[in-house]
């Protein structure tokens, strides 16, 4: 072979040697790269869920106090229906005792006016 060729071949060897060398360098270059964004998302995905954790908490707080007043209004609305009710139930009572006595005064006024009709 003429040392020529052997020249090119040295430079070629060399270039390929170089580009190999730089796609090694460029490969690491990324890797670390990637790894370095892998990282931050960790950590980011970390931060999400923590505030995730958080917000759902106080939410459910915010439902159960919520729930808890719900039930409250619900037990004094029920006590105070049973209370009207019973104060309506009781005023018929007392109305069914007035038109009991009424009926009884006109049973008697019917009677004194039969007696003097009578007389």
């Amino acid at each position: 072979m003429s040392p020529e060729i052997w020249t090119i071949l040295s430079v070629g060897i060399a270039i390929a040697g170089l580009t190999l060398n730089s796609v090694r360098r460029l490969r690491l270059d990324l890797t670390t790269l990637v790894n370095r964004l892998d990282e931050r998302m960790g950590r980011e995905k970390q931060e999400l869920d923590g505030r995730m954790d958080r917000d759902t908490q106080e939410l459910n707080g915010r439902m159960d106090r919520q729930t808890e007043e719900l039930n409250l209004r619900m037990d004094r609305d029920k006590k105070e229906q049973h209370e009207r009710f019973a104060r309506i139930e009781s005023g018929q009572g007392d109305l069914r005792e007035r038109m009991a006595h009424l009926e009884g005064l006109l049973e008697g006024l019917r009677a004194a006016i039969t007696r003097n009709q009578a007389a």
